[in-house]
């Protein structure tokens, strides 16, 4: 909150791995009540491609379910 209790300051950085930091970054202090994130790097794992496509199986077979349901009514 700002000094009048009126408005929230925010402030956000977005910045890509192969992207310098932004100079205001390092003079930024953390408070309480803060919020940070923090995405990982990390290439994809057979797992993530089985759960990909396991979703997307999953989803047609349900709609090819449906719709061969609504045909015999």
């Amino acid at each position: 909150m700002n000094d009048n209790q009126e408005a929230m300051e925010v402030a956000y950085f977005r910045y890509r791995y192969h992207d310098p930091e932004p100079v205001e970054m390092y003079e930024f202090t953390l408070e309480n009540n803060d919020i940070v994130t923090v995405q990982l790097k990390r290439k994809p794992s057979l797992r993530d491609y089985v759960q990909v496509v396991g979703t997307t199986l999953g989803a047609i077979a349900t709609s090819l379910l449906l719709i061969e349901r609504l045909r015999d009514n």
